[in-house]
C-alpha cells in the first residue's frame, strides 16, 4: 500500500510540502480549494460517473496496465473506435458521466475533450451507468416536472449510432437502482430497482424480461455477476444469490445489521466484500453452489459505512462518524481506526 486517497468531503491533516510530494505534478485550485489532476468542465451537474471496461465479447488487439487507481480493470477504447474516434486516447482516462438534463457523454478525461454525447427523453436526471464494448446501459431518476413515468425504464445505447437508444426497455415498477451486465455476455444485462425486483434481460431476443427474481423486501442496492449466480444486496439488510434461471440459491445472508452500502467482489470472484448502515464491513466466501460463507467481520463503528477500498493487505472504510476511517488488517485480523478530520469522508481509492 503506497498511498491512500481520500476524495470528496473531508480532508488529510498533513503539511503543504508533504503534499506537493505526493501529489505533484498535480496543481492547487485556489477558487476549490484542494489539489487536483484534471478539471472537468461541464455544463451540467455530474451525477454519475462510469469507466470503460474491457468485456470478453470483444477482445483488446493488446493489453496494458492502467494506472493508480483505474488499475483494477482493464480498459478498452474499443467502443470509441466504433463511434469513429481516430486520434490517440489514453484508454485509462477514458470516462461516461450522465447529469442533470438527460445529458450523457463519453470524455476523454485527459483533455476534457467531448468524444460523443447523448440526451434522454424528458429530461431526466441520470442516475445509472454501465458499459461494455458495444453498449452503454442507463437508468433515470423520476422527472418531477413532466410527471414522466421513464424513471421505471432501461435503456440501451448502441455505440455505433447515440443518437437516440437503440432499445427502451420496460419491467420495473419504479425506478432502477443498480444496473450490471456479465463480462462473458454483454446482451444480458441485469437489473435492481426500488420495487424490491431483479430483472434478467436478454437484448437479442426480447424487449421482455427474460426472468424476474423477487425475495427482497426492499430496493435492491447492489449487483454482482458470476456464469454462474447473480448476488444481489438490498436495503433489507440482506444479500441473496441467484441462478441465471431466476431460481433462488438456498442462501439468504441476514448477517447485516442495515441497509447494505456497499458491494464488491474481492481480490478475485471467490469472495464478496460488503458494508452495512449499521457499521459493519464483512468478507464472504462464494462456494460452487453459491453459498456464502462468513471470512471475517469488522465493526469499528455503530455509524453507517459510506465507501470501502481494498488490496492485499488492507480493507478500508469510511464512516459517516466525523472524519474517521477504519483499516481492518488482514495479517492480524484486527482493525485500526484514525480521525483524519472533522467531516465525513465519503470516497476512498486505494493506489496499490
Amino acid at each position: 500500500l503506497q498511498f491512500l486517497y481520500f476524495i470528496g468531503v473531508g480532508h488529510m491533516e498533513v503539511s503543504n510540502e508533504d503534499l506537493d510530494k505526493v501529489l505533484s505534478p498535480t496543481r492547487y485550485d485556489e477558487r476549490l480549494g484542494h489539489y487536483c489532476i484534471r478539471s472537468m468542465k461541464t455544463s451540467r451537474v455530474v451525477t454519475v460517473m462510469h469507466r470503460f471496461e474491457a468485456f470478453c465479447a470483444r477482445g483488446m488487439k493488446k493489453e496494458f496496465n492502467a494506472r493508480q487507481g483505474f488499475k483494477k480493470a482493464a480498459h478498452t477504447i474499443t467502443a470509441l473506435k466504433r463511434l469513429g474516434v481516430k486520434k490517440e486516447l489514453r484508454p485509462d482516462m477514458v470516462v461516461v458521466t450522465g447529469h442533470e438534463g438527460g445529458l450523457l457523454q463519453i470524455r476523454n478525461f485527459d483533455t476534457d475533450e467531448i468524444v460523443a454525447s447523448a440526451m434522454h427523453f424528458n429530461s431526466s436526471t441520470v442516475t445509472c451507468i454501465t458499459t461494455t464494448n458495444t453498449y452503454i446501459y442507463t437508468a433515470v431518476e423520476k422527472n418531477t416536472k413532466t410527471a414522466s413515468s421513464d424513471h421505471c425504464d432501461f435503456y440501451v445505447w448502441d455505440m455505433t449510432d447515440l443518437s437516440a437508444p437503440r432499445h427502451t426497455l420496460q419491467g420495473h415498477h419504479d425506478r432502477v437502482s443498480c444496473i450490471a451486465a456479465p463480462r462473458w455476455n454483454e446482451h444480458t444485462p441485469v437489473t435492481g430497482s426500488v420495487d424490491k425486483t431483479i430483472i434478467i434481460w436478454d437484448i437479442t431476443k426480447s424487449r421482455k424480461p427474460i426472468h424476474i427474481l423477487e425475495g427482497h423486501q426492499m430496493m435492491v442496492k447492489h449487483l454482482l455477476l458470476t456464469p454462474k449466480h447473480i448476488i444481489s444486496g438490498s436495503s433489507d439488510s440482506s444479500i441473496r444469490v441467484w441462478d441465471w434461471q431466476g431460481a433462488p440459491i438456498d442462501c439468504v445472508d441476514t448477517a447485516h445489521m442495515g441497509p447494505i452500502q456497499y458491494m464488491s467482489f474481492g481480490l478475485d470472484d471467490n469472495s464478496v466484500i460488503t458494508a452495512c448502515g449499521g457499521g459493519t464491513t464483512r468478507e464472504s466466501g462464494v462456494g460452487p453452489d453459491g453459498r456464502l460463507t462468513s471470512l471475517w467481520a469488522s465493526k469499528p463503528t455503530k455509524a453507517q459505512i459510506l465507501d470501502v477500498a481494498f488490496d492485499e493487505d488492507f480493507v478500508i472504510s469510511s464512516s459517516n462518524d466525523a472524519g474517521n476511517v477504519h483499516f481492518y488488517v488482514r495479517s492480524k485480523k484486527t482493525t485500526l481506526s484514525f480521525l483524519l478530520g472533522s467531516q465525513a469522508v465519503r470516497t476512498l481509492e486505494v493506489d496499490s
